[in-house]
């Protein structure tokens, strides 16, 4: 299910029904669900994003009700995973600026 939510939510928010009309949009994440634990689970991937490009999808998840507490609680969570990925795989100094827009955010 996250999976679905995840394409649908990425497909208005940023994708290539971004310009659709919101009440189109939220209506299309709510065919996947309405849970607002789930939508706040994938908010929070989406808030993770060091690039900040996801925010439209984040607003989206918003206002089809997801869970703004769980969101916040999950982007930590992500950030933390992707800093220990980065670290422990030791990544060229080509991909240390992900590196560094997530430690900057933790700490």
């Amino acid at each position: 299910m996250l999976a679905a939510l995840c394409a649908v939510a990425g497909r208005y928010g940023i994708g290539e029904d971004r310009h659709a009309p919101r009440a189109e949009a939220i209506a299309a994440v709510h065919e996947v669900t309405t849970d607002p634990w789930l939508l706040g689970i994938e908010a929070g991937v989406a808030m993770a994003d060091s690039t900040g490009i996801s925010g439209p999808t984040v607003r989206l998840l918003e206002a089809a009700g997801a869970d703004m507490r769980v969101a916040a609680g999950h982007a930590v969570e992500v950030r933390g995973l992707v800093h220990r990925w980065v670290k422990a795989h030791a990544l060229p100094p080509y991909d240390q600026g992900l590196y560094r827009s997530v430690t900057a955010r933790d700490h």
